[in-house]
């Protein structure tokens, strides 16, 4: 019971790994999005400087979250 309870931990981890790492690549390319926008329109550059504040908190959330489960694993192991 206890090794499931493990299994589905690190399963965890590796998913928020995954994502924090799509946040992170989705972020570099909203930002060359955002360079282009600017020279578009000045409110469509505005609109993803919000689309980019959103992608740098959700990955800083899942970096959190990553930290906590690491170690919950590391005290268990």
């Amino acid at each position: 019971m206890n090794n499931d309870n493990t299994l589905e931990e690190r399963l965890k981890l590796e998913n928020l790994k995954f994502k924090c790492i799509s946040y992170l690549f989705l972020f570099c390319i909203l930002f060359w999005f955002m360079i282009l926008a600017f020279h578009i329109h000045i409110v469509l550059g505005v609109i993803f400087v919000f689309i980019e504040i959103y992608v740098a908190y959700s990955c800083m959330v899942n970096r959190r979250k990553i930290k906590e489960l690491a170690k919950k694993l590391k005290s268990k192991s």
